[in-house]
């Protein structure tokens, strides 16, 4: 792996953005076949397989822990969700998971996401660490009763509130608690770079 920067690295992006598929573009240093972020430290988080957002455009890298595939969106110093924001939903006043049931209302979540066999949303809570996934092989359920929500503000932060209503139909969601532990901020892109 070779990191590529300057314009290089524009290049690569904007190939990456028209073509919507694999990257190959010729650097001094070779053949740019894939882009992959990767932390502070050099490891690597995954592969970028799509860019993607509501308001500009992010890359998307997958992960799979246990039976739940999903993809984070990858800021510079954090990680967010799938790209597609989503509320996620409590039963309980605290948006915590640890006592309580969380839900996603399935009229929310946009309708490519939700038809990929793989790579599904993905929401991470305000600690920055908490990333909350579709519950594997779940049923949906009707009528969920919600007492609080976690959502995302406008300015990127996570926050919960009070806000009592009914979801008609909403599909079970997971907490996978500290998946990025094992990373350092700042991430970064860099090249897998055939000679």
């Amino acid at each position: 792996m070779k990191r590529v920067n300057g314009v290089a690295m524009v290049i690569v992006v904007a190939a990456f953005l028209i073509g919507g598929g694999a990257i190959s573009s010729t650097t001094n240093a070779g053949t740019v076949e894939s882009l992959v972020m990767v932390d502070a430290k050099g490891k690597t988080l995954g592969p970028i397989v799509e860019m993607a957002g509501p308001f500009f455009k992010l890359p998307l890298v997958p992960f799979k822990v246990g039976d739940s595939v999903f993809v984070l969106s990858i800021f510079k110093n954090k990680v967010a969700g799938s790209g597609n924001p989503i509320n996620l939903y409590f039963d309980n006043r605290r948006c915590d998971h640890k006592t309580g049931q969380a839900v996603a209302a399935l009229d929310e979540i946009v309708t490519k996401e939700a038809a990929r066999d793989e790579a599904f949303w993905s929401f991470v809570g305000a600690d920055g660490k908490t990333v909350y996934v579709p519950t594997p092989h779940a049923q949906p359920i009707k009528s969920f009763k919600v007492q609080s929500r976690l959502y995302v503000e406008p300015n990127g932060e996570v926050e919960c509130q009070e806000y009592p209503k009914f979801i008609p139909t909403a599909i079970p969601a997971t907490a996978i608690e500290n998946l990025l532990d094992t990373f350092t901020p700042p991430f970064s892109v860099d090249a897998v770079v055939k000679k």
